[in-house]
Parts: C-alpha cells; structure tokens; sequence
C-alpha cells in the first residue's frame, strides 16, 4: 500500500510546477533504484505527461537518465496509443 501511495506522490510531483524540478534533480542525484523506482511510478502516465507542461520535463529526464531497456514502457505506451500509430508514421 505504502509503494502506492508513494507513486502517487511522484505522479502528483511530476504534474506540479516547482515539484517537477524536485523530481528532475532526485533524478540527477539519486542511484539508479531511486530513478527506477520515479520511472515506475509514471507507467501508465506517458501520455499524460506528453501532454502535462511540467510532467514532459520529468519524462525527458528520466529518458535521458536510464539505460534504453528502462525506459522502453514509453515506446510501449505511445505506440499503444490510438495516436501512437501517427507518430511512428
């Protein structure tokens, strides 16, 4: 229950203004457990935070931080998408 609620406080943090950037510098801070751990939290959320003008910023981050296997979920939920089939056109 705990892990739920923790991922719902990074998804809250990530669509925030000021708590994105907290969540930027965790990522560039912390080890990669921590990384995972705010990875897995936005699983289910890519195209929430496309669209979020303060959640992209955390996505971006977290692609550029992880190794490709990591962050392969984001292609997985763009390409589920009913749009995603636009943009790998």
């Amino acid at each position: 229950m705990a892990a739920n609620a923790d991922f719902a406080s990074v998804w809250d943090m990530a669509r925030d203004s000021m708590a994105c950037r907290d969540l930027q510098k965790a990522l560039d801070e912390c080890g990669d457990s921590g990384r995972l751990a705010i990875a897995e939290a936005l699983k289910s959320h890519v195209w929430h935070c496309i669209r979020c003008r303060n959640a992209n910023h955390v996505l971006q981050k977290v692609i550029t931080v992880l190794r490709s296997d990591k962050v392969q979920f984001v292609i997985d939920e763009i390409m589920e998408h009913p749009s995603g089939s636009l943009v790998a056109s």
